[in-house]
């Protein structure tokens, strides 16, 4: 009997790790009432960027973003992540004809991208990009 204490405890322990090992985090994206110094983990206190918001993230987390337009560009991911926008008519990433919004710099990471638009982004010598409209899964070229 002395034994069994000890083997509670280690199985409580190695349950405890196992969880904490698959946990996630969700943040939280603001541009209207955000503020990149806030903590970003509740709706409350959200990041003000995407890209700030990008910089906390581990792998398998999830970036809630509120209904705004937020003129980012470089929003760079390298994991795991889910970034969900409020609707694609109100959550807008517009990159105002510069650079890219969203690059995926890992072949490995798997990356959800809902209800949102991405729009007006270049690259290279001003070459124009098709963007993909997550919401609607439909191709729209954004040049004018």
């Amino acid at each position: 009997m002395p034994h069994l204490p000890i083997r509670v405890i280690v199985t409580v322990l190695l349950f405890t790790l196992a969880t904490t090992a698959f946990a996630s985090t969700t943040w939280y994206v603001n541009g209207v009432n955000g503020n990149d110094s806030n903590n970003c983990i509740s709706s409350a206190t959200p990041c003000k960027t995407i890209k700030h918001a990008l910089a906390l993230i581990s792998t398998g987390d999830t970036i809630r973003i509120a209904p705004a337009i937020y003129p980012e560009t470089g929003n760079r991911i390298v994991t795991n992540v889910k970034l969900l926008g409020s609707d694609a008519g109100t959550t807008i990433i517009d990159g105002g004809r510069r650079n890219f919004g969203i690059y995926i710099t890992s072949t490995g990471a798997h990356v959800t991208i809902s209800d949102m638009t991405i729009r007006n982004y270049v690259s290279g010598a001003g070459r124009h990009h098709k963007l993909w409209d997550f919401d609607s899964h439909q191709k729209h070229d954004h040049r004018k």
